[in-house]
């Protein structure tokens, strides 16, 4: 069985929490935590840390708090973004505006190239 190293140890702390370390690595770090206080420590910390963390309940924003924050962006930003939304274009995404264009500049070369019997050069 391989010596594990502190930085080694600690890189496997995750899989070793999770019960995801192979048999061979399992039992190299559980060796390791044996003789070293200090990975010992960080593993209990750890360990101590996802047990308070998954004792958290979740809690949602305040009703004000997306609208808040989108003004505030709004201001900083001085209405780059989240700027007032007032007609058709404003809500519009890009890329719909970049088909329509397309669509447009076809219209217009077959108008141009069709319209003349065929031939737009030289005419």
């Amino acid at each position: 069985m391989k010596a594990l190293g502190h930085e080694e140890a600690q890189e496997q702390f995750d899989a070793y929490y999770e019960g995801e370390l192979p048999p061979e690595e399992r039992l190299a770090l559980e060796e390791h935590l044996r003789g070293c206080e200090a990975c010992r420590k960080d593993y209990e910390k750890l360990v101590a840390t996802l047990a308070a963390l998954s004792k958290m309940r979740t809690s949602r924003a305040p009703r004000r708090f997306l609208p808040s924050l989108k003004d505030q962006i709004r201001r900083r930003s001085r209405g780059r973004f989240f700027g007032p939304e007032s007609g058709l274009l404003s809500r519009l995404p890009y890329e719909v505006l970049s088909v329509v264009m397309l669509v447009a500049l076809l219209a217009i070369f077959a108008y141009v190239f069709f319209g003349r019997g065929g031939s737009a050069i030289g005419h």
